[in-house]
């Protein structure tokens, strides 16, 4: 810690000042978070007193844990740094305070009022329901799309405002979807037009006003600053440039030339008629694309016979092309709106302003009878229960006296209705009157401009103070997290990457140096690596050799791979699975996307609309049936109105296959019994049922498919009161399945806003090169700002319509919006680079024909700064290593069920249908008795990973090197730290005895015929599933071995005495398993139990 750093963080910890903090990424604000809290909590008579507020649950768990963990260490431990000696030393003085009040926190920890700002606003709005107008406690939803939809038909069909929609329609040439989809999404951001359309949904001229005043500001603003870049000796040149202009005007009426309303006799002023005078000056001096011009012809009022006039405007560029200031005041004179809407667009908002209030009104209502609001309503609820009009409510108030401390962690995400929300939380305090704030961000990792957040906010804060509390300004220095060379390399290139001054209004965030400490050994520093365009593959093979380079330096690091976007991974996820990398990929798959889902989704949709052709096609090419596109085309050609009818009639069709009418002799006598049972049954145990007797089941060959539908069919339940197809497809879309094919991996891959928060030893970020595209132009763009006069200013403008296409105030609003994502994008790549510890991995696909990459790519970013390296990474490239050749594709496989395969006709066994996965009688060792569940878990896991893997390779030595994968897992299952040692001592027992033992090096070697590791199938029993995990099976000399493992050990008696009383034990559950199994495959079976702790085995035949 450097001298600076520890100064800074003794005075964040003084209680009676209120602060605001940036906290760089990696400068260890978290433990700071955590000594404030502690800190404040030593000095107030009721825990309640200080309230923390996170962004995500999980931020809240982790801060929550901590400082439970502080206090339950305050008597025990001792510090081994000095950040710990300070808050073992805090947490010491809370359990002063905690003995001296009777508050019993460590008993109680619920008293901690650590929570999300939307729990808080749940709190406030369950508190006083009517106030908040939300009721009581309604279901809180993560993606409302489906109710804004039907918000907006609601709308559409609504007669008070039919001349409106009308209007508006006209306006989009009658597109009635386009206005659907505008409407739908324009919702989702309520809170930031709603009070201002509500405001003048009865007073259009109002309204009026507020925009005029409003363009008219920023007019102001830009001359002003444009008056003060300009040096007062050029003021004769820019008087004779206008002059000569207004005359060349009068005589050619040049194009895009603003003409002056009366004759140029001085220099323009700060007015508003002088603002064309500066609108024709800033076209004249730069290009559309805002850079100095260096052409002057008789475009532009200088014709050959103005050679002497040519040349002086010429030499008046040479002085200005340095002066920054004025290039940039001119580029806004450019973008700047006019000083009036045009007749048409405020037709357009005038309707919309009798609209969208009813839009609203209609979302209430559906919200009313669907017992639901989104998050949006729900922060709006809280607003409404704190303030009034005039004057904030009883409960503000009750707020007001019971919180006398408040954290706000990540406050740069935070948006304009959450800063108010907090703003009415602090309204009632006063400066120096013992209550303190204390905000802590990063500026520079504002990045989540889609879900509403501000970076503005948080400037305005720092210079401003919040709800008239002025805030001392921290920052802190130290870079605790990345190598040395790592912070050194981000230093260099994000103070050039970034913008060079801050400026909310734009979303521009300078950027504020590190000062490393660590000086890492083996694979440091930032690497680049580039490839050409056309080839994707090797990309993915440089990938994979990184991953290959860092793991055999160390197999324990921690590799994570960051994309933009989702679908960048495209082409390496594949490619990982090829090479064999385990990888853990977080919420980049939906549920959705996954194969055995769309097939179980396609059977929903054919069975609930028979009418549905699409899906009655897609459910006979599903695995279960498996029809060729030849039978599939015979089908739907039959004549038949609806394919199910065809299906009905299939023995008349001649031109069928025998494979197709084989398999419809299968098929279409379960759907007609099914449809024979609708309505009888609850929808989910219909469709389930239906699923299970075509075969669904024995489609699946992994054990996470049978986890992916059964979350299908849990959610179809959770569903059925409030079914649709099109809502339970977007619930799809918005659930992630977990491809961990190993608990323990160390390769994560995931996005970079997912990544945020996290740190990892090695960073590869591929893709550089690649775009990701925005959300559509919305119907409405508005713009709430500050103006440098002092007045709060609002602008809005419709969408273009497509006979006008070029909306000027609409492009001026359209433009800050592309500055905000363009400088957030710049924040984007800061978050990824700044998670390495030790290396940093960029890699590009490089075009060598073109000067400059493509805008809206990370690499356009870095190019200024990297961009020789990447072109010497390429042609290193090309002499190093000879290209990669992809691979011929494969051709299409048909997966799908054999035409002899029938469903299991015998009733499945009742007893023991849901057996316990291991003993009971786990371990009993000293230290970990309250363990036994966890250490039988991790065991599972690692005969599972063991079972995958050649054991030849497998030595004393390879076993003790996951030693620190298994601890790391014991400690992820929640084993206490005391017993983490001892518990790993087990799990690596087990691997050796199993090893030592020739039954158990049979059991688990991978060269057994059809063998299988925690293999789960599913059965019915009275028409209701019943599922199966089986440890390990396989077939050996032709009979079919169950092997369930056991973590059982003798107490005193003998082994044999113990082997039997075991297998009585457990004689019902595999016995359960073999009659299971037996209606899938007819071949003799043998059951076994195997013991790793003792390397104990015993066997028996099932008859």
């Amino acid at each position: 810690m450097t001298s600076h750093d520890h100064t800074v963080r003794q005075i964040a910890l003084d209680p009676k000042q209120s602060f605001i903090m940036r906290a760089p990424a990696g400068s260890g604000k978290t433990e700071l978070l955590i000594q404030r809290f502690l800190c404040l909590l030593s000095q107030v008579s009721h825990p309640e007193a200080v309230v923390a507020i996170t962004f995500t649950r999980k931020a809240a768990a982790e801060m929550r844990e901590r400082i439970l963990s502080a206090l339950a260490s305050a008597t025990q431990s001792t510090a081994v740094n000095d950040h710990q000696k300070i808050t073992l030393t805090l947490a010491q003085q809370v359990l002063i305070q905690d003995k001296k009040q009777g508050w019993c926190l460590q008993n109680n920890p619920n008293q901690l009022r650590i929570l999300t700002i939307d729990a808080l606003a749940a709190a406030i709005c369950s508190q006083i329901p009517l106030s908040s107008g939300l009721g009581i406690r309604p279901t809180l939803v993560d993606n409302a799309e489906i109710l804004y939809q039907r918000a907006v038909h609601a709308l559409i069909h609504e007669k008070r405002c039919r001349s409106s929609i009308e209007t508006i329609l006209l306006y989009l040439d009658n597109r009635i979807e386009r206005l659907e989809s505008l409407l739908t999404h324009i919702l989702s951001h309520r809170e930031q037009w709603l009070p201002h359309i509500m405001q003048y949904h009865r007073d259009p001229t109002g309204l009026k006003e507020t925009l005029k005043q409003g363009l008219e500001h920023i007019a102001i603003e830009t001359m002003m600053a444009a008056n003060a870049a300009l040096p007062e000796h050029l003021h004769s040149d820019i008087v004779w440039l206008l002059q000569h202009i207004q005359q060349e005007f009068k005589k050619n009426a040049l194009p895009h030339l603003i003409s002056a309303s009366s004759p140029v006799s001085q220099f323009p002023g700060i007015h508003l008629k002088d603002f064309p005078c500066w609108r024709s000056l800033a076209h004249l001096l730069l290009t559309q694309k805002g850079e100095w011009r260096k052409i002057i012809d008789k475009r532009l009022g200088f014709s050959s016979q103005y050679a002497d006039e040519k040349n002086r405007l010429m030499s008046l560029l040479n002085i200005l092309k340095g002066n920054e200031p004025l290039k940039n005041a001119l580029t806004d004179l450019l973008s700047a709106p006019p000083l009036h809407y045009e007749p048409t667009a405020w037709t357009v908002i005038h309707a919309l302003t009798q609209v969208l209030p009813l839009l609203v009104a209609h979302l209430h209502l559906i919200f009313s009878e669907q017992g639901v609001i989104d998050f949006v309503e729900l922060t709006l609820g809280a607003l409404r229960a704190l303030s009034k009009e005039t004057h904030p409510t009883d409960w503000a108030l009750y707020l007001d006296n019971q919180i006398h401390h408040l954290l706000v962690d990540e406050f740069q995400d935070t948006s304009v209705t959450q800063f108010r929300l907090i703003e009415q939380l602090l309204s009632g305090w006063q400066p120096h009157d013992g209550r303190t704030v204390f905000l802590v961000g990063d500026p520079m990792q504002s990045i989540y401009h889609f879900r509403h957040a501000d970076v503005s906010l948080f400037l305005r804060a720092e210079q401003q103070g919040i709800a008239h509390l002025p805030l001392k300004s921290l920052t802190l220095p130290t870079n605790f997290r990345s190598d040395t060379t790592l912070v050194h390399w981000v230093n260099t290139v994000f103070t050039t990457l970034l913008p060079r001054s801050t400026d909310g209004t734009i979303g521009a965030v300078s950027y504020t140096p590190a000062v490393g400490i660590h000086n890492n050994t083996g694979i440091v520093g930032v690497k680049y690596y580039a490839y050409p365009h056309t080839n994707e593959i090797q990309e993915a093979q440089m990938v994979i050799d990184i991953i290959h380079r860092c793991q055999q330096e160390n197999p324990t690091t921690n590799i994570a791979i960051l994309v933009r976007a989702r679908h960048h991974l495209t082409t390496l996820l594949p490619a990982l699975a090829n090479a064999s990398l385990s990888f853990q990929a977080t919420d980049i798959d939906p549920l959705g996307n996954r194969p055995e889902i769309r097939d179980v989704l396609t059977l929903t949709r054919a069975l609930l609309h028979r009418g549905d052709r699409i899906a009655w096609l897609a459910l006979l090419r599903a695995p279960w049936c498996g029809l060729t596109l030849t039978d599939l085309y015979h089908l739907a050609h039959s004549g038949h109105p609806f394919i199910w009818q065809a299906l009905w009639q299939y023995h008349t069709l001649k031109t069928l296959s025998q494979d197709g009418i084989q398999r419809l002799q299968r098929i279409v006598p379960v759907l007609i019994d099914g449809f024979a049972q609708e309505g009888h049954l609850p929808l989910t145990q219909w469709i389930q049922g239906i699923w299970i007797a075509l075969g669904g089941p024995a489609t699946l060959q992994y054990a996470s498919q049978i986890d992916h539908v059964k979350s299908y069919f849990n959610l179809l339940e959770e569903m059925e009161d409030n079914f649709s197809i099109a809502l339970l497809e977007n619930k799809l879309n918005q659930w992630f399945t977990n491809t961990t094919p190993s608990t323990q991996t160390t390769l994560h891959v995931m996005t970079i806003h997912k990544a945020k928060g996290l740190e990892f030893d090695h960073v590869i970020i591929p893709g550089l090169h690649r775009k990701v595209s925005h959300s559509q132009n919305p119907i409405l763009m508005w713009r709430e700002r500050t103006s440098s006069l002092g007045s709060t200013d609002f602008i809005l403008a419709p969408i273009p319509s497509p006979q006008e296409p070029n909306h000027a105030i609409y492009n001026y609003l359209s433009r800050i919006e592309k500055l905000q994502l363009h400088y957030e994008m710049g924040r984007l790549l800061y978050v990824a680079a700044t998670r390495a510890k030790q290396s940093l991995h960029l890699i590009s696909a490089v075009d060598p024909t073109v000067t400059a990459p493509e805008k809206g790519s990370f690499l356009a970013l870095l190019w200024p700064v990297c961009g020789k390296t990447f072109q010497q990474a390429f042609n290193h490239r090309l002499t190093a290593a000879p290209p990669v050749v992809p691979s011929p594709p494969s051709s299409t496989v048909l997966m799908r069920l054999t035409q002899a395969w029938q469903s299991p006709l015998i009733k499945a066994p009742t007893a023991d249908k849901n057996p316990p996965p291991f003993s009971t009688q786990a371990a009993t060792r000293p230290g970990i008795s309250h363990t036994p569940e966890r250490l039988g878990q991790t065991i599972h896991e690692a005969l599972e990973i063991l079972s995958r893997e050649d054991i030849r390779t497998w030595n004393t030595d390879k076993i003790n090197s996951q030693r620190s994968r298994y601890r790391r897992r014991l400690q992820q299952l929640g084993v206490l730290p005391q017993d983490l040692e001892s518990t790993t001592d087990l799990v690596l027992q087990a691997l050796h005895n199993t090893l030592q033992d020739p039954q158990g090096r049979w059991m688990v070697s991978r060269d057994r015929e059809k063998a299988r590791s925690e293999y789960a199938f599913t059965v019915i029993d009275d028409n209701q599933p019943v599922h199966y995990r089986i440890d390990r099976t396989f077939i050996d000399q032709g009979i079919r071995w169950i092997i369930d493992y056991k973590t059982s050990l003798p107490t005193h008696e003998p082994i044999e005495v113990f082997l039997k009383k075991e297998q009585a034990c457990y004689h019902g559950q595999l016995t359960s398993y073999a009659k299971a199994w037996q209606r899938q495959e007819n071949r003799p079976i043998k059951l076994g139990l195997y013991f790793p702790l003792c390397a104990a085995w015993c066997e028996w035949e099932h008859i």
